[in-house]
This record gives structure tokens, sequence and C-alpha cells, in this order.
């Protein structure tokens, strides 16, 4: 009797113990991997490991997807009231410093919008209803009254490198570390309440987890966003980390605020594809509206 006691004690135990590992194993196959902690590196090395990334990048080749909201203008660049939104395939091509070309092309109408320049000039256009090219010079009198762009895009990307020469300041916010560039202010110094007459231009958020650009943001000498990007998606590709989806804000603060949505779904994304300069000559695109920017 003894011994067939023991022996349903034994497997009662053995059950018992099967139940238990059968339970934890449900629990763990519904919980989700554990998130790395974050990881704090010094200021040097974030400055220092952006900067590396960012020198490592001097072209890219993409197919995109693009999409575009924005505010409607009359033939002379006025806003007007309403919205317009655009939605194409194309590609997304850079070369530093200068040269962009980002255009679209909606089937069965053929290239419907397109942002480009290179080191002499910068160009915008949209073909269907308004169909209008916007056109100035790098420096021009004219390059404040273009909303998008193409150099502020480029300053966004997260990819140009950040001065080492004292120009540079760092902040920790909760989830990204913060590079920010500093410029002389070119406001009045009472604008300034008695402090350095200096201001933050630009602000990149990197991710504590991979220390990717996040966010990039642009700033006028008051302090107010005029363009701010989120990256996003990003995927290595020729050994470096690139994003996938950009989104650019191009804010417009005066006379009224109001602001234009570019966001680019890339695929087939190299660093290393070189295009001939004439890639990004000036071509007239097929609308109806030339506008000079510079001109009075």
């Amino acid at each position: 009797m003894v011994s067939r006691h023991r022996d349903r004690c034994a497997w009662r135990r053995v059950v018992a113990a099967a139940v238990v590992v059968a339970c934890g194993a449900a629990t763990l196959a519904g919980c989700k991997p554990p998130v790395p902690p974050q990881q704090f590196l010094s200021r040097h090395a974030v400055l220092s490991g952006y900067n590396a990334r960012a020198e490592s990048i001097q072209r890219l080749w993409s197919r995109c997807h693009i999409a575009v909201d924005m505010p409607k203008f009359d033939d002379a660049g006025a806003l007007v009231t309403g919205r317009e939104s655009y939605s194409a395939d194309g590609h997304f091509v850079f070369d530093k410093p200068r040269n962009l070309l980002l255009q679209g092309k909606a089937p069965f109408v053929g290239a419907v919008f397109g942002l480009h320049s290179n080191d002499e000039q910068y160009w915008f256009w949209v073909k269907p209803k308004t169909s209008t090219e916007w056109k100035g010079r790098h420096g021009g009198s004219g390059q404040d009254r273009l909303l998008l762009r193409p150099d502020r895009l480029l300053e966004t990307l997260g990819m140009f490198a950040v001065p080492a020469d004292g120009r540079a300041m760092f902040r920790r916010d909760p989830d990204t570390d913060v590079i920010q560039v500093v410029a002389s202010s070119p406001l009045p110094a009472e604008a300034h309440g008695g402090f350095a007459s200096t201001c933050i231009i630009q602000e990149i958020h990197l991710d504590r987890y991979k220390h990717d650009p996040v966010s990039v943001r642009l700033l006028d000498p008051s302090g107010e966003p005029i363009v701010v990007s989120t990256l996003s998606d990003y995927r290595e590709v020729d050994g470096v980390r690139v994003p996938g989806k950009l989104v650019f804000r191009f804010l417009l603060l005066h006379p009224v605020r109001n602001e234009t949505v570019v966001t680019l779904d890339l695929k087939d994304i190299t660093l290393t594809k070189e295009l001939p300069s004439s890639a990004f000559a000036y071509r007239e695109p097929p609308v109806d509206t030339h506008v000079d920017v510079d001109a009075p």
C-alpha cells in the first residue's frame, strides 16, 4: 500500500510540474521581447557618431511614392483659400551638397510634380490644376518666397554633418539626445533682453536606442520652427542605416500660418549609384506659367 501511495504522489507531482511548465510557456508566448535599455552616450560620442554617419552618406538614389498636401497659390505666388493634394510615384535622388531631384509621375497623366536644385539654382513645379513653376537662385532675393525650398529639405534629412567648432550644443530629452546648432542672431540686440545675441537654427533629435536621427527642425531667429522632418522605418543600406519613410512639414508663418506636408516612402535605396551632373541640369517643366521668384 505504501508503494502505491508513493507512486500516486509521484505521478501527481509530475502532472503538476507539467501544468506549471505549460502555463509558463503559454504566458511567455504572449509576452513581447524585453525592450533594450536606453544607452546614454557622452555628448562627444553623440556628436562624433552622428557626424561619422553623415559623412559616410554622400549621395542617395531611390524610387519613392510621393504625397504632397499644400495650400493653393495664385499665378503670382500669393496664398489663396483652399488646399491641393498630389500623389505620385517617382524618384528621390540627391548628391551633396546641392544636387536634388524629387519628381513624380501619375498614371495616364505623366510628370505632375518636381522639386530640383543644383549648384546654381532651384526650381519647383506642379502641373495639374496649378500648372506653375517657381524658379530662383541660391541666395537670391526671392528664396524666402518659395515655401518648398530644396536646401531646407536637404538640411532636414539628418545626413549632413554638424560643425564641431563650438557651434553645437547638447540637450537630453526624455527619449532623444538633441544636437543644437547655434549661429549669430540677425535680430537687434535688444530683442535678446541683454543675453548673448545667438540663436538656435537647427535641432537634430537622435533616438537613444539606435542613435538614428528621428526628427530634424530648422528654426528662425526667434525660435519658431520653419521646417520639421520626421524620419522612420530605418533599414541598413550599403552598411549604413537609412530611413525608408520621410515626412517634411514646411511651415508658413506669414502672412498667415499654414503648412505644406511632403511624405516620401522610399524603396530600392542605394548610396553608391553615381549620376552625372547633367541629371540635375535645369530642364523647363511642362507647365503653363513660369515665375521667377527673384524678380522684383
